[in-house]
């Protein structure tokens, strides 16, 4: 019986490349059939799809990776007023994360290599909390770097345990300087 089952998938197979035309216009009038099928039979094998994804990602993440980025830039550059009014919207839609992302920029070259994930994690909440503040109370709050970046007498570094969140009067006053 299997083997009968693979001939007519075989079979089925090339007939679609012979007749292109007529599963085509099958395809047309059944659009929704088709499309409640595969939605269906997504949902029964959601996990294993997503584990052979994944799977084949990671095996052939060299390969991907700069396909992707390609296909990125491609896309940016037809449709640049689209992605910069995309960037706009999420600019405004995520101050916090643009002030993080802002200060990581400045704070660049101040960033060791050993600063992992966890931490980004916990430099980007530090900005997410200022923005909290600022809504919750009357005062304005800054992300403060304890020793500053660029000071006479120390250079600190843009890590978690650099800053601090406080009122930016008190880092206005501060300024850049830093006593030993």
């Amino acid at each position: 019986m299997a083997g009968r089952t693979e001939y007519k998938v075989e079979w089925a197979r090339q007939d679609k490349l012979k007749n292109p035309e007529k599963y085509r216009l099958k395809y047309e009038q059944n659009k929704e059939k088709y499309s409640a099928k595969h939605k269906e039979r997504y949902a029964l094998k959601k996990e294993i799809i997503k584990a052979r994804t994944n799977a084949y990602y990671h095996a052939n993440k060299e390969t991907i990776i700069p396909k992707m980025r390609e296909r990125g830039k491609k896309y940016r550059a037809e449709n640049k007023e689209k992605w910069q009014e995309k960037n706009k919207r999420w600019w405004a839609a995520n101050p916090d994360k643009r002030t993080a992302y802002l200060a990581k920029r400045r704070a660049k070259h101040r960033m060791p290599k050993w600063v992992d994930k966890e931490e980004k994690f916990l430099i980007n909440e530090a900005y997410s909390l200022a923005k909290l503040r600022n809504k919750m109370s009357n005062i304005v709050w800054h992300v403060d770097h304890i020793i500053p970046l660029l000071a006479e007498k120390a250079s600190g570094l843009h890590t978690i345990y650099n800053l601090q969140v406080i009122p930016a009067k008190l880092n206005q006053l501060k300024k850049n300087n830093y006593e030993v």
